[in-house]
Protein backbone atom coordinates (compact mmCIF):
# COMPACT_ATOMS: atom_id res chain seq x y z
CA UNK A 1 0.00 0.00 0.00
CA UNK A 2 2.97 2.32 0.52
CA UNK A 3 4.38 1.56 -2.94
CA UNK A 4 2.82 4.64 -4.66
CA UNK A 5 4.40 6.94 -2.06
CA UNK A 6 7.76 5.23 -2.44
CA UNK A 7 7.65 5.54 -6.23
CA UNK A 8 6.56 9.18 -6.24
CA UNK A 9 9.13 10.26 -3.68
CA UNK A 10 11.87 8.36 -5.48
CA UNK A 11 10.86 9.81 -8.87
CA UNK A 12 9.39 13.24 -8.05
CA UNK A 13 9.10 14.17 -11.75
CA UNK A 14 6.16 11.79 -11.94
CA UNK A 15 4.19 14.25 -9.81
CA UNK A 16 3.88 16.48 -12.87
CA UNK A 17 1.71 13.83 -14.51
CA UNK A 18 -0.56 13.34 -11.50
CA UNK A 19 -4.02 14.96 -11.79
CA UNK A 20 -4.77 17.75 -9.38
CA UNK A 21 -6.25 16.63 -6.04
CA UNK A 22 -9.94 17.16 -5.57
CA UNK A 23 -13.13 15.25 -5.03
CA UNK A 24 -11.74 12.24 -6.87
CA UNK A 25 -8.96 11.77 -4.31
CA UNK A 26 -11.47 11.65 -1.46
CA UNK A 27 -13.60 9.08 -3.34
CA UNK A 28 -10.47 7.03 -4.10
CA UNK A 29 -9.42 7.08 -0.45
CA UNK A 30 -12.85 5.96 0.73
CA UNK A 31 -13.18 3.25 -1.93
CA UNK A 32 -9.88 1.67 -0.90
CA UNK A 33 -11.38 1.33 2.57
CA UNK A 34 -13.73 -1.28 1.15
CA UNK A 35 -10.71 -3.25 -0.04
CA UNK A 36 -9.44 -3.28 3.53
CA UNK A 37 -12.85 -4.55 4.70
CA UNK A 38 -12.64 -7.44 2.21
CA UNK A 39 -9.13 -8.29 3.42
CA UNK A 40 -10.33 -8.20 7.03
CA UNK A 41 -13.20 -10.58 6.22
CA UNK A 42 -10.81 -12.91 4.40
CA UNK A 43 -8.54 -13.02 7.45
CA UNK A 44 -11.57 -13.63 9.67
CA UNK A 45 -12.34 -16.82 7.75
CA UNK A 46 -9.33 -18.35 9.51
CA UNK A 47 -11.30 -18.22 12.76
CA UNK A 48 -13.19 -21.22 14.12
CA UNK A 49 -16.89 -21.13 13.29
CA UNK A 50 -17.88 -20.61 16.93
CA UNK A 51 -15.78 -17.41 17.13
CA UNK A 52 -16.41 -15.95 13.68
CA UNK A 53 -19.64 -14.10 14.51
CA UNK A 54 -18.33 -12.71 17.81
CA UNK A 55 -15.23 -11.33 16.07
CA UNK A 56 -17.42 -9.61 13.46
CA UNK A 57 -19.48 -8.02 16.22
CA UNK A 58 -16.32 -6.84 17.90
CA UNK A 59 -15.14 -5.38 14.59
CA UNK A 60 -18.28 -3.25 14.40
CA UNK A 61 -17.83 -2.07 18.00
CA UNK A 62 -14.16 -1.32 17.38
CA UNK A 63 -15.07 0.75 14.31
CA UNK A 64 -17.64 2.70 16.33
CA UNK A 65 -15.18 3.41 19.13
CA UNK A 66 -12.53 4.58 16.67
CA UNK A 67 -15.13 6.83 15.07
CA UNK A 68 -15.91 8.29 18.49
CA UNK A 69 -12.20 8.75 19.24
CA UNK A 70 -11.44 10.61 16.02
CA UNK A 71 -14.69 12.27 14.93
CA UNK A 72 -16.45 13.35 18.10
CA UNK A 73 -13.59 15.65 19.05
CA UNK A 74 -11.37 18.08 17.14
CA UNK A 75 -8.15 19.92 17.87
CA UNK A 76 -10.19 22.80 19.26
CA UNK A 77 -12.27 20.61 21.60
CA UNK A 78 -11.57 21.40 25.28
CA UNK A 79 -9.36 18.82 26.93
CA UNK A 80 -11.93 17.71 29.56
CA UNK A 81 -14.43 16.90 26.82
CA UNK A 82 -11.76 15.04 24.83
CA UNK A 83 -10.88 12.92 27.83
CA UNK A 84 -14.53 12.15 28.59
CA UNK A 85 -15.34 11.10 25.01
CA UNK A 86 -12.26 8.91 24.70
CA UNK A 87 -12.73 7.34 28.11
CA UNK A 88 -16.29 6.43 27.09
CA UNK A 89 -14.91 4.85 23.89
CA UNK A 90 -12.44 2.78 25.93
CA UNK A 91 -15.16 1.87 28.42
CA UNK A 92 -17.18 0.43 25.54
CA UNK A 93 -14.29 -1.23 23.74
CA UNK A 94 -12.45 -3.01 26.56
CA UNK A 95 -15.42 -4.92 28.07
CA UNK A 96 -16.59 -5.80 24.55
CA UNK A 97 -13.19 -7.27 23.76
CA UNK A 98 -13.15 -9.28 26.98
CA UNK A 99 -16.64 -10.62 26.32
CA UNK A 100 -16.47 -11.19 22.54
CA UNK A 101 -12.82 -12.23 22.18
CA UNK A 102 -12.24 -15.07 24.63
CA UNK A 103 -8.83 -16.62 24.60
CA UNK A 104 -8.64 -19.69 22.39
CA UNK A 105 -8.46 -22.94 24.30
CA UNK A 106 -4.97 -24.22 24.95
CA UNK A 107 -4.02 -27.14 22.80
CA UNK A 108 -3.69 -30.42 24.67
CA UNK A 109 -1.64 -31.98 21.88
CA UNK A 110 1.50 -33.68 23.18
CA UNK A 111 3.96 -31.89 20.95
CA UNK A 112 7.44 -33.37 20.65
CA UNK A 113 10.56 -31.43 19.74
CA UNK A 114 11.66 -32.01 16.14
CA UNK A 115 13.93 -35.02 15.83
CA UNK A 116 14.57 -36.48 12.36
CA UNK A 117 15.69 -39.84 13.76
CA UNK A 118 12.59 -40.35 15.91
CA UNK A 119 10.38 -39.22 13.04
CA UNK A 120 11.90 -41.81 10.68
CA UNK A 121 11.57 -44.55 13.29
CA UNK A 122 7.89 -43.76 13.84
CA UNK A 123 7.21 -43.69 10.07
CA UNK A 124 8.97 -47.04 9.62
CA UNK A 125 6.73 -48.48 12.34
CA UNK A 126 3.68 -47.35 10.38
CA UNK A 127 2.61 -44.64 12.76
CA UNK A 128 0.95 -41.44 11.50
CA UNK A 129 3.37 -38.55 12.02
CA UNK A 130 2.54 -34.86 11.87
CA UNK A 131 5.22 -32.16 11.75
CA UNK A 132 4.28 -28.53 12.24
CA UNK A 133 7.05 -26.22 11.03
CA UNK A 134 6.89 -22.83 12.70
CA UNK A 135 9.03 -19.81 13.60
CA UNK A 136 8.86 -17.12 16.26
CA UNK A 137 8.87 -14.32 13.67
CA UNK A 138 6.10 -15.88 11.56
CA UNK A 139 2.68 -14.30 12.25
CA UNK A 140 0.86 -16.84 10.07
CA UNK A 141 2.44 -19.57 12.20
CA UNK A 142 0.81 -18.05 15.28
CA UNK A 143 -2.52 -18.09 13.47
CA UNK A 144 -2.05 -21.80 12.66
CA UNK A 145 -1.28 -22.59 16.30
CA UNK A 146 -4.40 -20.77 17.51
CA UNK A 147 -6.95 -21.54 14.85
CA UNK A 148 -5.91 -25.01 13.66
CA UNK A 149 -4.06 -26.75 16.49
CA UNK A 150 -6.02 -24.80 19.09
CA UNK A 151 -9.17 -26.47 17.75
CA UNK A 152 -10.60 -29.02 20.15
CA UNK A 153 -11.69 -31.21 17.25
CA UNK A 154 -8.17 -31.33 15.84
CA UNK A 155 -6.50 -32.06 19.18
CA UNK A 156 -9.10 -34.73 20.00
CA UNK A 157 -8.61 -36.48 16.65
CA UNK A 158 -4.82 -36.37 16.96
CA UNK A 159 -5.08 -38.10 20.33
CA UNK A 160 -7.77 -40.52 19.22
CA UNK A 161 -5.87 -41.59 16.10
CA UNK A 162 -2.51 -41.96 17.86
CA UNK A 163 -0.77 -39.36 15.72
CA UNK A 164 2.75 -38.53 16.85
CA UNK A 165 3.02 -34.73 16.61
CA UNK A 166 6.30 -32.86 16.27
CA UNK A 167 6.92 -29.13 16.20
CA UNK A 168 9.82 -27.98 14.04
CA UNK A 169 11.30 -24.66 15.14
CA UNK A 170 12.65 -22.87 12.05
CA UNK A 171 13.25 -19.52 13.73
CA UNK A 172 16.93 -19.59 12.81
CA UNK A 173 18.44 -21.06 9.65
CA UNK A 174 20.89 -23.15 11.67
CA UNK A 175 18.18 -25.02 13.60
CA UNK A 176 17.83 -28.70 12.55
CA UNK A 177 14.16 -28.20 11.66
CA UNK A 178 15.00 -25.17 9.48
CA UNK A 179 17.76 -27.10 7.68
CA UNK A 180 15.47 -30.06 6.91
CA UNK A 181 12.60 -27.76 5.98
CA UNK A 182 14.74 -26.18 3.26
CA UNK A 183 16.82 -29.15 2.12
CA UNK A 184 14.54 -32.16 2.66
CA UNK A 185 11.05 -30.73 2.18
CA UNK A 186 11.87 -27.65 0.07
CA UNK A 187 9.18 -25.69 1.92
CA UNK A 188 8.78 -22.49 3.90
CA UNK A 189 6.88 -21.72 7.09
CA UNK A 190 4.07 -22.09 7.85
CA UNK A 191 3.66 -25.65 6.62
CA UNK A 192 2.56 -28.94 8.15
CA UNK A 193 3.96 -32.22 6.86
CA UNK A 194 1.69 -35.18 7.58
CA UNK A 195 2.96 -38.73 7.02
CA UNK A 196 -0.12 -40.91 6.54
CA UNK A 197 0.49 -44.69 6.79
CA UNK A 198 0.16 -46.38 3.41
CA UNK A 199 0.96 -43.24 1.40
CA UNK A 200 4.31 -42.94 -0.34
CA UNK A 201 4.46 -39.14 -0.08
CA UNK A 202 3.46 -36.99 2.89
CA UNK A 203 0.54 -34.60 2.75
CA UNK A 204 1.62 -30.95 2.74
CA UNK A 205 -0.71 -28.47 4.42
CA UNK A 206 0.23 -24.88 3.66
CA UNK A 207 -1.11 -21.53 4.78
CA UNK A 208 -3.53 -21.10 7.69
CA UNK A 209 -6.88 -22.28 6.29
CA UNK A 210 -6.43 -26.05 6.34
CA UNK A 211 -8.33 -27.16 9.44
CA UNK A 212 -11.07 -28.78 7.34
CA UNK A 213 -8.60 -30.72 5.19
CA UNK A 214 -6.65 -31.86 8.25
CA UNK A 215 -9.84 -33.08 9.95
CA UNK A 216 -10.78 -34.95 6.78
CA UNK A 217 -7.45 -36.78 6.77
CA UNK A 218 -7.59 -37.54 10.50
CA UNK A 219 -11.14 -38.83 10.24
CA UNK A 220 -10.04 -41.49 7.72
CA UNK A 221 -7.35 -42.88 10.02
CA UNK A 222 -8.14 -45.86 12.26
CA UNK A 223 -8.41 -45.22 15.98
CA UNK A 224 -5.35 -45.83 18.13
CA UNK A 225 -5.27 -49.31 19.70
CA UNK A 226 -6.12 -49.41 23.39
CA UNK A 227 -2.60 -50.62 24.17
CA UNK A 228 -0.20 -48.33 22.30
CA UNK A 229 2.40 -50.37 20.43
CA UNK A 230 4.49 -47.46 19.27
CA UNK A 231 7.27 -46.02 21.42
CA UNK A 232 6.61 -42.46 22.49
CA UNK A 233 9.22 -39.75 22.08
CA UNK A 234 11.00 -38.54 25.19
CA UNK A 235 8.45 -36.66 27.26
CA UNK A 236 11.18 -34.27 28.41
CA UNK A 237 11.23 -32.88 24.87
CA UNK A 238 7.54 -32.06 24.83
CA UNK A 239 6.52 -28.59 23.87
CA UNK A 240 4.45 -26.99 26.59
CA UNK A 241 1.46 -24.98 25.46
Amino acid sequence: MAAPYFILTSLPNLLKFMPKPGRWTEIFKQSTGFILIVVALWLATALPADRFVSVLYFGVILSFCLWMWGSWVTFSTPKPKKYIVRLIALAILIPSGIFLLPKPPKSDIDWQTYDAVKIKEAIDLGRPVLIEFTADWCLNCKAVEKFVYGSRKVSRFIKQKGVLAFTGDATQESFPAAVDLANVYNEFVPVTIFYVPGQAEPVRLRGVLFEGKLLEILNKLPDKPQQEKFPEADTNDQKQN
